[in-house]
């Protein structure tokens, strides 16, 4: 046997460097942390999802029922109102985002809930002429603020032609043999293709104002100005009809994708909430279409943001001879104290807006402590607190030169500016006695 072979030592392996581990459970630290704190993000989103879900569930009820029982904030007397039959709440929180750092969490993210609901016992009230308290409404909670804006507005209207929309199936008033109904626009431009008339959901018919009877429940769901889109007759004596119209809110819920796909080919909206006219009327939609819808109103997307900080974010701490006077004598104790304290004092500064469908005087009288501003969209950022601006007006188009030198007609939207300031003041303070008779107690002597 080859001697050299017994003689011959085991390899033993390399023992890694002290660097090489200090590396490793340095990476393995970081991969711990980033998964613990997409754990407690995820589980913080979850949280505030599901309460400001159940918050909100338990407002609508709860507004819904004490409208109903004549303890709400839109009169009625102690019959109540219908205007929360069905209640909508949106929740609007900017809470602090889950975030590691020696200063804790500083950013804030926009937490939203919504929620509908009935608990009332007037859903079968009639409304009689000029019971503008019934006028629907939907709550807006923003950082616990409180506004209600109205969904539907009863007014007196003159009505300029009287049309109903004859859905597919009416035994009473469909003709699919009428050409003349098949004009979505009503107005001899654009008409359905024959071929499509018998299984069209729907169709246009002119009526003579005086078909139209609220005591015998007729014809009582027709558009009366041009709009495209019906209102309710309420009653209809004389000249001037009581209408409830679902399109002269301070928030259009009618809104549908058409009227967006129609605005956006006839209309835009820059950043600052300006609207334009485009130069030409695209050739697949007939002249007056154009006329016929509006903006999308509610809640704007964005948002302005500002943190200011109070004597600054501190970390103070304190140790050493530090003495306290003794009550009982001039002189200083023997006591010694060690003092930690750890604060945060910091202002977040927000402001979000609310693009209305119309102005509407009544949004002052609901909503207490916001100013109007009717001079242009800059007054509004002069003023403190919430405001808001009125709008160029209905049909009222300004001429501007854009760049270039060509000429465009634009107008300023009526919008609402809701500011919000939220204190994030937290942190602790710890006073220790570290006194030598105190810690013979503890150790002995």
């Amino acid at each position: 046997m080859n001697k050299n072979l017994l003689n011959r030592k085991p390899k033993t392996k390399k023992r890694p460097s002290l660097g090489q581990v200090m590396l490793e459970l340095a990476v393995f630290a970081a991969v711990v942390l980033f998964v613990m704190g997409m754990i407690i993000k995820q589980s913080m989103d979850a949280k505030y999802a599901l309460s400001g879900g159940l918050q909100a569930l338990r407002t609508t009820l709860r507004l819904s029922y004490l409208e109903s029982k004549g303890k709400g904030t839109n009169g009625g007397g102690k019959d109540g109102n219908k205007s929360r039959n069905n209640a909508t709440v949106t929740l609007v929180e900017d809470r602090l985002d889950a975030a590691s750092g020696k200063m804790d969490s500083k950013d804030r993210a926009p937490r939203m809930s919504q929620a509908a609901g009935t608990a009332s016992i007037n859903l079968f009230l009639p409304t009689d002429n000029g019971e503008t308290f019934n006028d629907p409404v939907q709550d807006f909670y923003i950082n616990d603020q409180h506004f209600v804006l109205s969904t539907g507005k009863m007014e007196k209207k003159s009505p300029v032609s009287v049309w109903e929309r004859i859905m597919n199936g009416d035994k009473d008033y469909w003709d699919a043999s009428k050409g003349e109904r098949f004009y979505p626009y009503r107005d001899g431009q654009k008409q359905i293709p024959p071929q499509l008339w018998k299984n069209f959901e729907w169709q246009w018919l002119k009526l003579s104002a005086g078909s139209v009877s609220t005591k015998k429940g007729k014809h009582t769901s027709v558009d009366i100005d041009n709009d495209l889109k019906e209102e309710t007759v309420i009653g209809n004596t004389g000249g001037s009809w009581w209408v409830q119209d679902d399109q002269d809110g301070d928030i259009d819920m009618t809104y549908d994708k058409w009227d967006g796909y129609v605005y956006s080919e006839c209309y835009g909206i820059d950043v600052d909430g300006y609207e334009f006219v485009k130069s030409e009327t695209p050739a697949d939609l007939p002249s007056g279409a154009c006329g016929t819808t509006r903006w999308r109103s509610g809640m704007v997307n964005n948002a302005k943001f500002r943190s200011q900080q109070a004597d600054g974010t501190y970390l103070w701490i304190e140790e050493g001879q530090l003495y306290a006077k003794d009550p009982k004598s001039s002189v200083y104790s023997t006591q010694q104290f060690s003092r930690s304290v750890r604060g945060k004092n910091q202002v977040d500064l927000i402001e979000r807006q609310i693009r209305l469908a119309k102005y509407n005087p009544e949004i002052l009288k609901r909503n207490r402590g916001i100013t109007k501003c009717s001079s242009g969209p800059a007054c509004c950022e002069n003023i403190d607190g919430n405001c808001v601006y009125t709008g160029t007006g209905a049909g009222k188009y300004e001429t501007v030169i854009m760049p270039g030198g060509k000429a465009r007609q634009g107008r300023y939207l009526p919008v609402m500016y809701i500011r919000s300031a939220i204190s994030d003041t937290r942190g602790r303070k710890w006073i220790t006695d570290i006194s030598n008779k105190n810690a013979d107690k503890v150790f002995g002597p």
